[in-house]
């Protein structure tokens, strides 16, 4: 009587993503590389040429009433706030200048080039894997390298509308003193990119060991 082993234990293991399907990823990573910075750096240079005209920031307001007062006191080039009543509303400001209409927008410009490039090290890292190389020498910097984009990103999203939104309300003389009635945001890091960039050093981490061990049965053989 012949007694056959369970398919269980003959049976490959089923993989969680196909050879196709990495190696289509990695095109829409290569084709993100190119089009998200280009169409974020456009529209940051597109604000350029709309300097003098309105700029629009965010800001928190301290005090309804003392801002509404402000507005109405005297000409203050074409300043208005949208959702009264909010805590956090957009200041709109006539006769912009490039540096504010630049800073308005250069924090999307920023993380649109930090996302193509860790797009680029991404699609890289795919074709690895897809060649049956996921511990490549390089993928433990490429990793890294991605953890420090997305906190570069996150920062220079949060950051540069801070200046801007600084600057706007100086302008217009609704930050004039220590009771002005607005304030620019403060800077926030959000605890997505945190964990993020975290989990993708772990990434590293694995990536560097799982080399090291590759390396050193190769030494063994």
């Amino acid at each position: 009587m012949r007694i056959s082993a369970p398919r269980s234990a003959t049976r490959p293991p089923r993989p969680y993503a196909s050879q196709r399907f990495i190696n289509l990823l990695a095109q829409m990573c290569l084709a993100a590389a190119l089009f998200v910075p280009l169409g974020a750096v456009t529209y940051a240079i597109n604000a350029g040429t709309r300097a003098g005209g309105d700029v629009v920031v965010e800001v928190d307001v301290r005090d309804w009433v003392a801002l509404d007062a402000a507005l109405a006191a005297g000409p203050r080039p074409g300043a208005r706030v949208d959702g009264a009543g909010a805590s956090r509303t957009e200041l709109r400001a006539w006769d912009s200048t490039l540096a504010e209409q630049l800073l308005s927008r250069a924090g999307v410009a920023l993380l649109g080039v930090c996302v193509g490039l860790g797009a680029l090290l991404l699609a890289r890292m795919l074709r690895s894997v897809a060649a049956g190389e996921p511990f490549h020498a390089a993928n433990a910097g490429r990793a890294a390298t991605i953890a420090g984009l997305v906190m570069a990103g996150g920062l220079a999203s949060t950051w540069l509308p801070v200046v801007a939104a600084d600057a706007v309300p100086r302008r217009v003389e609704l930050a004039a003193g220590p009771y002005s009635p607005v304030d620019a945001p403060a800077v926030q890091f959000s605890l997505p990119h945190l964990l993020a960039a975290a989990l993708l050093l772990v990434l590293a981490e694995v990536f560097r060991r799982g080399h090291a061990d590759a390396r050193d049965l190769d030494g063994l053989v």
